[in-house]
């Protein structure tokens, strides 16, 4: 008898000690500052198959995108994204902006580098060898964390996605 209440004691830490990891991994996933790992990530991307992710269409600080959201472009094609404020080009990182392609589900980020004018408050993402490519009759979704900072140092409102296909 006592060691059957041994074990049932050792359980409910065990069970407590989960329920505490979870919590602590969920708070530091929202107090984390960028999407670095693929469980963050993870979270982004279920966020945006079920419709809970707003689009681009939504950011008042957004003016522009090329592509424009929605078309059909060559696969070879970079991204820019005009800004309405000037922003902070600290808080564009790899953690930040997240492109994924729907053909291999994979995050593509590393393919890019990404740069920022001030003086035409506009992002630059570019394939870093001249001549990649997404591949054709496929879907690439780029994210924007709220993460990202005006100049000012406020954020954006809220994580936001735009889609475009090749």
């Amino acid at each position: 008898m006592k060691h059957n209440n041994l074990n049932r004691n050792v359980k409910v830490l065990l069970l407590l000690f989960c329920i505490v990891l979870t919590f602590c991994s969920i708070q530091a996933t929202i107090r984390a500052n960028t999407y670095t790992t693929s469980s963050d990530i993870q979270i982004l991307l279920d966020r945006f198959i079920s419709g809970k992710l707003k689009d681009i269409s939504y950011c008042k600080d957004i003016i522009s995108t090329n592509p424009e959201i929605g078309n059909t472009v060559d696969s070879t094609s970079n991204i820019t994204i005009s800004f309405k404020d000037d922003m902070d080009s600290e808080s564009f990182t790899n953690g930040t902006i997240i492109i994924y392609e729907y053909k291999h589900s994979s995050i593509i980020t590393d393919l890019f580098n990404i740069n920022y004018d001030h003086k035409k408050k506009q992002l630059s993402i570019n394939f870093k060898i001249d001549g990649n490519s997404v591949g054709t009759a496929n879907s690439v979704v780029i994210f924007l964390t709220k993460d990202i900072k005006r100049q000012n140092g406020t954020h954006l409102d809220s994580d936001f996605f735009f889609i475009y296909y090749t």
